[in-house]
């Protein structure tokens, strides 16, 4: 995965236009690639079926479960209970994906939090009509008070928090 997670990699992929079956496995951020074991976090499966969601669904692909149990679990139904986890891992995060959606939860702070390139500087920079002389003659002069006075917090936390209730609430 290159260092990146596992939504990005869908994201890019949805972007462009190529997002076909997905391989459904337990990753590891710490050694950047996926373990081949079941897959059991809630919040990596709502992500990535999120995008699965905004691509209009995996086309004629699928969830591959390229896994395995754990070497310590080698009985028939550890088998089993390895596919089940997989699976209800998934069904869940479509299940709050799907709400997120429907509410518009990311769209929404998304279009807030870049609300500034709707006008003035912002929309010129987004028309592509500004260069790096042009905002440095923008901004140069302006005080500090009125640059920290323009800038948006990202609000990532708050945004964290809202994906924790959603998840809890959707998986009642």
């Amino acid at each position: 995965m290159a260092g990146h997670t596992y939504q990005h990699e869908i994201r890019v992929a949805r972007s462009a236009g190529l997002l076909g079956s997905l391989d459904a496995n337990q990753g590891d951020k710490l050694i950047g690639w996926d373990l081949d074991q079941f897959p059991t976090n809630l919040y990596e499966s709502t992500m990535a079926m999120y995008e699965v969601v905004e691509n209009g669904g995996l086309n004629k692909g699928g969830l591959n479960f390229d896994a395995k149990p754990r070497r310590s679990s080698f009985t028939p139904e550890d088998m089993f209970y390895s596919h089940i986890v997989g699976m209800d891992t998934y069904a869940a995060g479509l299940k709050v994906a799907l709400k997120l959606k429907q509410d518009k939860v990311f769209e929404d702070f998304i279009a807030d939090r870049y609300s500034s390139y709707d006008s003035g500087i912002g929309a010129s920079i987004e028309a592509g009509k500004e260069d790096f002389n042009s905002l440095n003659k923008y901004v140069i002069d302006k005080p500090q008070s009125e640059l920290r006075a323009a800038t948006k917090s990202g609000r990532w936390e708050e945004l964290e928090d809202t994906l924790n209730h959603y998840i809890i609430e959707t998986l009642k």
